[in-house]
């Protein structure tokens, strides 16, 4: 369990071959992963979905990158488009020093902006322990996750819970319950898990999984979801 006075992901300065320094936004199982492992080679994606199901998880979105090709900072509509170029492939997530495919068959993007805050939990700082507190462009989402484990389980058990409440979401509400998140993203063949992390434009925060009936499907998915509840969920994960 994350204790609950850590901020759960961090920025990671990095000086990559080309001589560029970056600093993408790293989780903190992440990093307990490159520390035991060494962030080597990733198994091969499953060649299909074969007993796979699908769960729908409400999070944010970290934006890691922040320029384009161009060297220009990247525009809303920008990351929107690369989304949508992201569904349906691969992705790979670290939990408790493992890893999972998984892959977002769709996406709900909510466009009511989100803050980034420092450490000491404020949305604006002038400190130079801060993480960003501008916006970046981070996004709050509810996404139709296809997953061959129960996500609900693997996203309950990094939740850092001492509220004791029944119901998850009103937890979120809750002043002494500190959000964890499962984080996803797109794996790119051929890198290992630190190229990966090193080199993704953001991550997928997963923080609460609903419970679904059966009845669950691509086509219906939409009428699940509740904006409001998937900003409240993002807004809590940084």
């Amino acid at each position: 369990m994350l204790d609950k006075n850590v901020l759960q992901f961090a920025l990671l300065p990095v000086k990559r071959n080309d001589g560029r320094e970056v600093s993408p936004i790293v989780a903190a199982g992440e990093f307990q992963y490159l520390e035991d492992f060494g962030g080597g080679e990733i198994a091969v994606a499953p060649k299909n979905e074969d007993g796979y199901e699908l769960s729908i998880c409400y999070g944010r979105y970290l934006l890691s990158i922040k320029e384009s090709q161009s060297g220009e900072p990247i525009t809303k509509q920008e990351l929107h488009d690369q989304v949508q170029l992201e569904l349906d492939k691969w992705m790979i997530g670290i939990s408790e020093n493992q890893t999972y495919f998984m892959g977002i068959k769709d996406i709900v993007i909510i466009d009511t902006p989100l803050e980034r805050k420092c450490c000491h939990g404020h949305s604006s700082c002038n400190s130079n322990h801060g993480t960003n507190s501008d916006q970046a462009n981070d996004f709050a989402f509810a996404v139709l996750v296809s997953s061959n484990a129960k996500l609900k389980k693997i996203t309950d058990t990094v939740i850092y819970d001492e509220s004791n409440a029944v119901d998850r979401l009103e937890k979120f509400k809750t002043d002494d319950f500190k959000p964890s998140a499962f984080p996803l993203f797109i794996n790119v063949h051929g890198y290992t898990v630190f190229s990966n992390i090193l080199n993704r434009r953001g991550t997928y925060a997963l923080a609460h999984t609903l419970s679904i009936s059966d009845e669950l499907s691509e086509s219906n998915w939409t009428q699940f979801i509740n904006n409001d509840d998937a900003y409240l969920v993002a807004s809590r994960v940084l």
